[in-house]
């Protein structure tokens, strides 16, 4: 899970809880970690994480969203493809431009590329070239 919100076209909102997870995650070291969250101080906290229902209060908890939570890093420091290539099948791309057509969103741009161009190859060499990029250049 990243430590902020995010809407569904990428935009990046703000940390989760104000920067509260972020900042107990650099009080302990940034030490990866994983945990669940009905156990934890963070699973009582009011969800925040996605920016579409955030605000209703039957959103709930992140305990309510969410079984568990995984720390890796801080999220500053991610590279653009942190992701494995072989994730990216070809029904993945499929299921994406599906997806994308039902909201509406068939003129955005996808990992870099358009999506009516998006295919596996260009997203992969896409991916190649951003290589050593932070991914959220932004924080």
């Amino acid at each position: 899970m990243a430590t902020f919100s995010l809407t569904n076209n990428g935009h990046l909102l703000g940390r989760l809880r104000k920067g509260l997870f972020d900042f107990v995650f650099d009080e302990t070291g940034n030490k990866p970690i994983a945990f669940d969250l009905a156990n934890s101080p963070f699973g009582n906290e009011p969800f925040d994480g996605d920016s579409d229902i955030c605000f209703d209060i039957k959103t709930g908890t992140f305990a309510d969203n969410f079984e568990g939570y995984i720390f890796l890093q801080p999220i500053q420091e991610e590279l653009n493809n942190y992701l494995f290539p072989e994730l990216y099948s070809d029904e993945y791309i499929d299921e994406i431009k599906r997806r994308a057509k039902i909201i509406g969103a068939e003129t955005n741009i996808y990992f870099g590329i358009e999506l009516r161009n998006l295919n596996r190859t260009e997203l992969l060499d896409n991916m190649k070239k951003e290589d050593e990029e932070k991914r959220w250049k932004d924080l």
